[in-house]
């Protein structure tokens, strides 16, 4: 019960702050919309910056968490590195408020994490690090299964795939465009294109040669 009703305000909260921003949301309005009283809601976290730290928590941990699948899922490779696509871009597209209050907000952010008593950094970092594993660890399966090039690590091929997904994120959060004008679906075709097929056309390498 205890913790139903701390997800909930977690919840509510993160709505709030996807409205307002973390600065101008206030205490009394997320114990307002979770329907509680002042008391009660510190009785589940110290303040603000506790809640907000819930909040990216939760993001990270779900994230995580609809990721695993794709290891174990039973489809042709190919179609699992378009489930993972996918799965990040969905992601993205229903956190972006959030997302955006890390990216605009950064010191505020920052200062809200940065408390070793609740995990801090290093919580998040461990949730960055288990994903980054995560990713080595499918790419690494298209590897063994023959799907990946085998003159370039897979680690290599981790941190380019991260910086690939890392420049969308920011772009998206940057603007209003991608998400406007494309679907996730066609999203999701375009960057498995450029990863399977490349950039360049073949006649272009040819002619520099």
């Amino acid at each position: 019960m205890k913790e139903a009703i701390k997800n909930f305000i977690v919840e509510k909260a993160k709505s709030i702050f996807e409205e307002k921003g973390f600065s101008n949301t206030t205490i009394e309005e997320i114990a307002s919309a979770a329907k509680v009283s002042k008391p009660t809601l510190y009785n589940y976290f110290t303040g603000k910056d506790d809640i907000f730290r819930a909040v990216v928590d939760a993001g990270n941990t779900e994230l995580n968490m609809v990721l695993e699948p794709v290891l174990t899922d039973t489809r042709p490779f190919y179609e699992r590195m378009r489930m993972l696509i996918q799965t990040l871009l969905v992601h993205v597209r229903e956190h972006k408020g959030i997302m955006k209050i890390v990216f605009y907000e950064s010191r505020m952010f920052l200062e809200a994490i940065d408390n070793e008593a609740h995990g801090g950094l290093k919580r998040l970092m461990e949730e960055k690090n288990r994903r980054a594993q995560f990713i080595l660890n499918f790419i690494q399966q298209g590897a063994d299964a023959g799907y990946i090039r085998e003159d370039i690590p897979p680690r290599l091929l981790t941190f380019f795939f991260q910086g690939v997904m890392g420049e969308y994120i920011l772009g998206h959060l940057m603007s209003d465009e991608l998400e406007n004008e494309f679907s996730l679906d066609y999203l999701a075709d375009v960057i498995i294109d450029i990863l399977a097929t490349g950039l360049l056309k073949k006649d272009c390498i040819n002619a520099s040669e």
